[in-house]
């Protein structure tokens, strides 16, 4: 169930998930699931990483093993489950999840136990410019989410890759989806283009618009090449 912190629980929360100070200078690095996400670059080498979803299908580790944080918003066991099964063979490193929902309501294996969990849908609620977003929907899409979450964290430097705006109308994803996992969530969630009830490119936008407006200091990079969040994050 989703719940409020409080600020003495979110510095709480802040410094469990980030014992560094984050203002010296700890890049976040925003990698979504679109075709950009299979495009390498260079990491800072202090760098926080953060993916989401069914980033693991990838056929390999494009931006390392070690996930800082991820983000997940849907309930989908499958999911969960094919993650946890790459994190106990030790494919993967995931040091906290952030997700609305309880390890319980996805069914998750015992293992998941042990990382940390936190609902990054009230970290969101801390900006009532982001959570009015949130009360409607379609809402912004996990990239997004995972980006007003950064910054309310008080991340001052934002690399972006993989949020690709569904520009691509034959490919959603970097990866493919196997078909014991497209028989359990559908089609709809795979193919091209944008999930018309579940999402909007509009909103998208305007989400993005909006993080700028508020958070003008913070240095984005935006390595996918995007036009469209080239034109809103880059001052130049």
């Amino acid at each position: 169930m989703t719940r409020l912190y409080s600020q003495s629980e979110y510095h709480i929360i802040k410094k469990r998930f980030f014992p560094e100070d984050i203002s010296q200078g700890f890049p976040g690095v925003i990698v979504g699931n679109g075709p950009s996400s299979g495009v390498p670059f260079d990491l800072p080498s202090n760098a926080k990483v953060f993916r989401m979803n069914f980033f693991f299908l990838q056929d390999k580790p494009v931006f390392g093993n070690v996930v800082d944080g991820y983000f997940f918003s849907v309930n989908k066991p499958i999911m969960i489950q094919g993650l946890v099964e790459l994190i106990e063979k030790k494919d993967y490193v995931v040091k906290n999840f952030l997700s609305p929902l309880t390890l319980q309501d996805v069914e998750a294996p015992e293992f998941a136990n042990r990382i940390p969990i936190v609902d990054h849908w009230s970290i969101l609620a801390m900006n009532p410019y982001f959570a009015r977003f949130m009360m409607s929907r379609p809402f912004p899409t996990q990239g997004f989410q995972a980006l007003g979450t950064l910054l309310i964290l008080g991340f001052k430097e934002i690399y972006i890759t993989g949020i690709d705006l569904y520009a691509d109308p034959q490919a959603r994803y970097s990866y493919s989806f196997p078909k014991e996992i497209t028989d359990v969530i559908g089609t709809d969630h795979v193919i091209g283009g944008f999930e018309e009830k579940a999402h909007n490119k509009s909103i998208d936008i305007q989400f993005a618009e909006m993080c700028k407006s508020l958070y003008p200091d913070v240095k984005f990079h935006i390595m996918n090449g995007n036009k469209e969040l080239e034109r809103i994050f880059h001052d130049d």
